[in-house]
């Protein structure tokens, strides 16, 4: 819960049946459903959080 509101980079390299996944600078999971193609990086604010992985959205 303490990544919630966080705002950063992530760099994207996985689609999954959530959407497309990425990770942090710490290494976190991070899921969004915008489109986005794996390799991109984009600047993510999470809004929620699994125990196996963080939600968010593409910052504008």
């Amino acid at each position: 819960e303490k990544w919630i509101g966080w705002k950063g980079k992530v760099l994207f390299d996985e689609n999954t049946e959530e959407g497309i996944k990425g990770r942090n600078y710490a290494y976190k999971p991070i899921s969004v459903n915008d489109k986005v193609s794996i390799g991109q990086s984009h600047v993510v604010e999470i809004t929620n959080a699994t125990r196996k992985r963080l939600i968010g959205k593409i910052a504008s």
